[in-house]
């Protein structure tokens, strides 16, 4: 005789394992880095312990970067506040790889307004870096190197959005995306003796640093056909960063020429491609949450890491003769 107490626990503990077996499986998934600092190491505290796959049922602030239609699922206001610390310990070849820690501040807020049954929300995330604004290293085509995690989450993040729920069942979401690429001047002028550098040459140096902004587009929609489960898609944009370095110089060597340098380089340092992500969200049981993402990523389009570059060296009067090619790639312009 089976008692009913022992068929009630039946289905419990084939729940428990069903569930203790999917979470084994998602600690034994690797994961998959991306783009920004929310792609690689996501954004929200709830949406990174969930492995971002959150695009169908977000409804906090982290939806300002998993799914902007997510911002208008509730109505009630939001802010949350959030810090992320994380060590990275990669190896190539058994050598260590000098990548940094990466430690910032998540900040993101949700303003509903609801009009009889439509709810508008104004949605912001922002990731500030504990360490540095911005972050910039050359690319050494010939180096290994480390893409997805070197220099790319040293980034702000900053991500504005309206979101749209019509109806009970459907939201809607778009946004913009700020990056910030960086230029970099430096200027030399001054007079150089070349019988005593040291005591005789007067040089002066002015390094100038700029941060300038592009955009680029976020959008979502999820569908709720039931209460037990959701379907979400993400929409992200592809960007660029560049670093632009510009180096004058102009120079009067030893009181009988004038010197007069200038180069320009132009080198991806940051790209972002863009992103489509599907996602699945179902309650089974009210205590149980299953989620699924899919996400194609265009990884093909990416720029070629070679910069380009302009070199122009101009000697008055012109006491030596300067090849019209160096290396190869490289144009010398000489002016007289």
């Amino acid at each position: 005789m089976v008692s009913r107490a022992s068929r009630v626990g039946a289905p419990r503990a084939a729940v428990f394992a069903a569930a203790l077996v999917a979470l084994l499986a998602l600690l034994a998934s690797p994961g998959v880095a991306r783009a920004t600092p929310p792609d690689t190491y996501g954004f929200g505290v709830r949406s990174t312990a969930l492995a971002g796959a959150v695009g169908a049922d977000v409804s906090d602030a982290s939806a300002n970067y998993h799914n902007p239609a997510g911002l208008a699922r509730d109505d009630s206001i939001r802010l949350s506040i959030s810090y992320i610390s994380l060590h990275p310990f990669l190896d190539i070849n058994d050598q260590r790889s000098s990548v940094e820690r990466f430690g910032a501040m998540q900040v993101g807020m949700i303003a509903p307004v609801k009009i009889g049954d439509v709810v508008t929300a104004f949605g912001l995330g922002l990731v500030l870096p504990d360490q540095r604004l911005a972050r910039t290293r050359s690319t050494i085509v010939t180096r290994p190197r480390w893409e997805l995690y070197d220099t790319r989450s040293a980034r702000i993040f900053l991500a504005s959005s309206l979101a749209i729920r019509p109806v009970e069942w459907l939201t809607l979401g778009a946004g913009i995306a700020f990056q910030a690429p960086s230029e970099l001047t430096l200027d030399i002028r001054g007079n150089l003796d070349l019988g005593d550098p040291e005591r005789l040459s007067r040089l002066e140096h002015q390094f100038k640093g700029d941060l300038t902004s592009i955009r680029y587009p976020q959008a979502g929609i999820q569908v709720r056909p039931h209460e037990r489960f959701s379907f979400g898609a993400t929409y992200r944009g592809e960007y660029t960063l560049g670093t632009r370095i510009i180096a004058l110089a102009d120079a009067t060597v030893a009181r009988i020429a004038n010197l007069q340098f200038f180069l320009d380089t132009l080198s991806t340092s940051l790209f972002g491609p863009q992103q489509l992500d599907i996602s699945f969200a179902g309650y089974p049981i009210p205590s149980l949450r299953v989620g699924f993402s899919l996400t194609w990523v265009d990884w093909s389009a990416h720029p070629s890491l070679i910069p380009t570059e302009e070199l122009f060296l101009g000697l008055e009067p012109e006491l030596v003769e300067l090849p019209g090619d160096i290396g190869g790639r490289t144009a010398i312009r000489n002016s007289s």
